[in-house]
């Protein structure tokens, strides 16, 4: 879906955006919306430099309550192709890889559905459980004379008085 022609590609600076379907990313999320993708080509006669910045929301489900909420995803990584490359490596912020000039084509897919992917933190807490400073808030403790017993366990008492009786 990512997919560059090398020899669209210009010598110098280039920038391409696009428009990417979750469902085009593989993501394996119950629901996201489109993304933008903004491309930032630096092409010299020896490498190519493929900067991108990702955009869109996606849909998870709030640790702490179980809603499910929309999550902004802003991110952006920088892969380095060059000819010679043994062996692909990877960090936080940047990627090598291997530059085949023959293949005429080099395939950001991959990159971009990583980088979405490590944007989504794994404690997923709704904006009402977070300060301004985006800090977890701590649980309200119960005020005085206030029940916070969970309905259902009075209805499993009953149930399990039903079933033991049977």
């Amino acid at each position: 879906m990512l997919k560059f022609k090398l020899n669209e590609i210009l010598e110098g600076k280039t920038e391409e955006r696009r428009k990417v379907g979750a469902a085009d990313l593989d993501l394996g999320l119950p629901s996201a919306t489109g993304f933008d993708v903004h491309f930032i080509f630096t092409r010299t006669p020896f490498m190519i430099e493929a900067r991108f910045e990702v955009s869109g929301e996606v849909e998870v489900v709030c640790d702490r309550s179980l809603e499910p909420f929309l999550m902004d995803i802003e991110a952006a990584y920088t892969v380095l192709f060059k000819p010679g490359v043994e062996e692909d490596t990877d960090d936080e912020e940047t990627a090598l890889r291997n530059l085949v000039w023959s293949s005429n084509e080099i395939d950001l897919t991959r990159e971009v559905r990583d980088t979405i992917l490590l944007d989504i933190p794994t404690r997923k807490l709704h904006p009402r459980f977070l300060d301004a400073d985006g800090n977890e808030l701590p649980f309200e403790a119960p005020t005085e004379g206030e029940d916070r017993t969970d309905p259902r366990w009075a209805a499993l008492a009953i149930l399990k008085q039903h079933v033991s009786k049977n």
